[in-house]
């Protein structure tokens, strides 16, 4: 397993750790635990050799967390980190082997710092912008920097605290952030200083998080004047479709904003079904056979960063076959 966190590790370097907890509640005292890049939960042998010493991964909120997922991409509701004091989110799933059985919960952390790095790199328009919030409307990012929590005061402002006007009254009203946490996706419309704003929100995987973008309604408009110029009078003047345009855009920008989450989780994919191959006596067979290189072409041929992790891994099953041809040499 350091091969495979150390692939995606190179490749995917926003993720703090990178781990994995292998389902051993069954078993008394026992508890197996893979920590990537190195590990400070276990930093001597007179440790590793201490039962008593071993780190309880089960006992975790996040574990708990990702377990009951079942499967499921689960993100867990922002924490500090116990041992660096660092606000970070848990992403991870159960892995299952093919009897249904658990196998292991494999999860990465990534920093708020890290995500909100990312967050405000998505473009929307000329002005707009993209947020992560919590389904109880606390934001995790935000282009507005008030939004990082000190780390000596780790707590996250809620979404009308930052949306707020110069009054420092919230341009959201009640009624906006229940909409907005309402489990939905929609667009609705609202006031910050006195300009007329849109704001779309989408309910992002299974772990209690929403995607917001924000954009003025000027900008919006003016973004769907060409298309408008090739409709007909009557359809121009039809404000439900205007209403329809707005929203297709509006889906795009949520679209681009999501790219966060894809680029987060699919390597996971591969990754499980590395780890239950290697969990098995057949896995020497396995990556002799090929099993482990069922890759999408596409992702292979693609450049930007999912390419060149599908790149490295594919790199790496290929000379752990080098090295077991030379054996049987």
């Amino acid at each position: 397993m350091d091969y495979v966190f150390q692939y995606i590790h190179d490749n995917a370097p926003e993720f703090r750790w990178l781990y994995i907890a292998f389902e051993l509640k069954d078993v008394e005292n026992t508890d197996l635990f893979i920590n990537y890049p190195g590990s400070i939960l276990m930093d001597d042998d007179t440790i590793r050799n201490n039962q008593s010493e071993w780190y309880e991964a089960h006992t975790e909120d996040w574990y708990i967390d990702v377990y009951d997922g079942n499967g499921s991409i689960i993100f867990t509701e922002p924490y500090t980190d116990e041992f660096d004091g660092v606000p970070l989110i848990t992403i991870g799933r159960l892995a299952k082997f093919d009897n249904g059985t658990d196998l292991a919960v494999i999860c990465g952390d990534i920093s708020i710092n890290d995500m909100v790095d990312k967050i405000i790199n998505v473009q929307v328009l000329d002005t707009g912008y993209a947020s992560l919030i919590t389904s109880s409307g606390l934001v995790v990012a935000h282009p507005d920097p008030l939004s990082i929590p000190d780390l000596a005061n780790p707590d996250f402002l809620h979404i009308s605290e930052i949306e707020k006007n110069l009054d420092s009254s919230s341009a959201l009203t009640p009624a906006d952030i229940d909409e907005i946490t309402s489990g939905g996706s929609g667009i609705l419309d609202y006031t910050r200083d006195d300009q007329e704003r849109y704001l779309a929100y989408q309910p992002v995987g299974k772990g209690d998080y929403i995607s917001i973008i924000i954009v003025p309604e000027k900008e919006a408009l003016e973004g769907i004047e060409p298309v408008e110029a090739r409709m007909s009078e009557a359809i121009r003047t039809n404000l439900n479709t205007i209403w329809i345009i707005v929203g297709a855009s509006f889906a795009i920008g949520i679209t681009v904003g999501l790219i966060l989450t894809a680029y987060i989780t699919r390597p996971f994919t591969h990754l499980i079904k590395v780890a239950q191959s290697l969990s098995t006596r057949r896995a020497r067979k396995d990556i002799m056979e090929g099993i482990m290189l069922n890759i999408d072409p596409e992702l292979l041929q693609s450049e930007d960063e999912l390419g060149e992790l599908t790149r490295a891994f594919k790199g790496m099953i290929d000379s752990v076959q080098q090295t077991e041809r030379e054996k049987d040499d």
